[in-house]
């Protein structure tokens, strides 16, 4: 996943109220990934591993929240002692890694991903796309892209193929790369053009959109996932530092950003823990589990 731009300043340090307790503990812990969770060796560190076993272990829900599709996912899922449930695709797939099912998958039909790609050409020039489809770990052709399409991280799982193939399938999740263009521009230029028919984020500023099917997010998702626990809102924690945690930061009763937050973020949530490369999710969890 994509090397994260450190959005820290001055007026957003990390703040931890000193006021004990801190209320009952959360019955729903959902926490993005990239930026959030893992360390910048992309590792669940040992202490916020320890923090989320004890979660776990004192009855709490956790889950993953990520713009990751399931193949991804589960390098992250192997460094947990629990195989946790899964929100992937910015939304779109709602997979139990437990018992390797895929609970739920919202598509963009095909004529739908052939107008985002005719917008794209239009308001976008010179960019390149690629989508992903629904994908259980194992399809060779899950995770395809146009042959010009750079990635924004290294990774291997995308296979370039012709404009023609790669809109021959419905697919979760379109995605727009623009080199030397900000994500925050692009989202910008093309939002008008796609809004009525899609969502557009990003989880990353270094020119990548991550457009997902009407009414598809992050939030979405996990206020399904909760009715099924019977959690509500107001006793859930949601943890997150990109624009595409924005819906599930305003849907927990509790929403913390990370240091190391895109303002957007910082600006959203209810208070703001140590960077990812510092462990603070770990640092707000053992409030209440040790």
């Amino acid at each position: 996943m994509p090397a994260r731009h450190s959005h820290e300043h001055p007026h957003h340090q990390p703040r931890e109220s000193a006021d004990a307790p801190y209320g009952h503990p959360p019955k729903l812990i959902v926490t993005d990934v990239d930026g959030t969770l893992l360390d910048e060796n992309e590792q669940v560190a040992p202490r916020t591993r320890k923090a989320i076993s004890s979660a776990v272990a004192s009855g709490a829900h956790f889950v993953l929240a990520s713009g990751r599709g399931v193949r991804s996912l589960m390098r992250v899922v192997r460094q947990l002692e629990q195989p946790p449930m899964t929100i992937c695709a910015n939304g779109s797939i709602t997979f139990d890694s437990a018992n390797d099912v895929v609970l739920q998958a919202k598509e963009f039909e095909i004529a739908a991903l052939r107008r985002l790609a005719e917008a794209t050409k239009r308001v976008l020039p010179g960019a390149e796309f690629a989508v992903e489809r629904v994908d259980h770990g194992t399809d060779p052709l899950a995770y395809v892209s146009t042959p010009g399409y750079v990635h924004a991280w290294v990774t291997s799982d995308y296979v370039p193929v012709s404009e023609e193939e790669l809109l021959s399938k419905p697919a979760v999740k379109f995605l727009i790369r623009a080199v030397g263009q900000s994500s925050d521009s692009m989202a910008q230029a093309i939002g008008p053009e796609v809004g009525g028919f899609a969502e557009v984020s990003f989880s990353t500023p270094a020119g990548l959109l991550e457009i997902g099917p009407p009414g598809v997010s992050k939030g979405a998702a996990i206020a399904e996932l909760a009715a099924m626990f019977g959690v509500e809102a107001e006793d859930a924690i949601a943890f997150g530092d990109m624009p595409n945690d924005i819906t599930m930061l305003r849907w927990a009763g509790r929403s913390v950003a990370m240091a190391n937050a895109h303002p957007l973020v910082l600006a959203t949530a209810s208070e703001t823990t140590a960077p990812h490369t510092e462990e603070g999710v770990a640092r707000v969890l053992e409030r209440w589990f040790l």
